[in-house]
């Protein structure tokens, strides 16, 4: 756990086009999964929509939002708030 800690804290993320990076999964919001930014919200999400959505298409017209199955209780509430204030000004590179 220390080592996989230390990988992450030593290393940071392009996302460029976000065709090649993980929505879900990977920790290119600001150096953080959504994952761990959000465990309420991401449970909603089906584990294999997790393995597959890409950044490139999750910010395509919100389509990450559709992922999202179930009721939002009080924390995932929270949680969607917060992702969405934080994707809606993320601009991919070409």
């Amino acid at each position: 756990a220390e080592g996989a800690q230390l990988f992450r804290a030593s290393t940071s993320w392009i996302v460029g086009n976000g065709t090649s990076c993980r929505f879900w999964t990977d920790p290119w919001l600001e150096g953080n999964s959504i994952s761990t930014l959000a465990p309420a919200l991401v449970a909603l999400v089906p584990p294999r929509r997790r393995r597959t959505r890409m950044v490139a298409t999750a910010l395509i017209d919100r389509s990450w939002i559709l992922d999202i199955q179930g009721s939002l209780g009080p924390a995932a509430t929270l949680e969607y708030i917060d992702i969405w204030r934080k994707v809606q000004h993320v601009v991919l590179s070409s």
